[in-house]
């Protein structure tokens, strides 16, 4: 079964609840560019979605914005700020294709921030 099979299956199933199914796909060609904050960056504006940002997210992009020339998130940041997405949420699905495709530095960084 391929990846987008289950993903499709997963958001069939679950349609209409208050689950959320969000993915990453590692494209071994563009690891370099396959950062832990840029894949869970990524998963947090799909979580996100249309529904809005929530104040906490909001109040951390205008405190990093407001820095010297601006910061990009950091990892404790990015990862409070799923945390409090996903609160709302009854039970989220993460899918991950194609992990062995990223650096292998990234992995384990990964993997350990998902333990949310």
């Amino acid at each position: 079964m391929s990846s987008s099979t289950v993903i499709d299956s997963l958001c069939n199933r679950l349609a209409g609840e208050n689950i959320v199914v969000i993915c990453f796909y590692c494209d071994f060609r563009d690891r370099k560019e396959q950062t832990v904050i840029n894949i869970l960056g990524t998963l947090l504006k799909q979580l996100i979605g249309g529904k809005g940002i929530t104040e906490y997210i909001n109040q951390v992009f205008e405190k990093e914005s407001g820095n010297l020339g601006g910061r990009d998130l950091r990892l404790p940041h990015l990862l409070k700020m799923l945390a409090t997405t996903l609160v709302s949420r009854e039970r989220a699905f993460i899918c991950i294709d194609a992990l062995d495709g990223s650096l292998p530095e990234n992995r384990l960084e990964l993997l350990e921030s998902l333990l949310l």
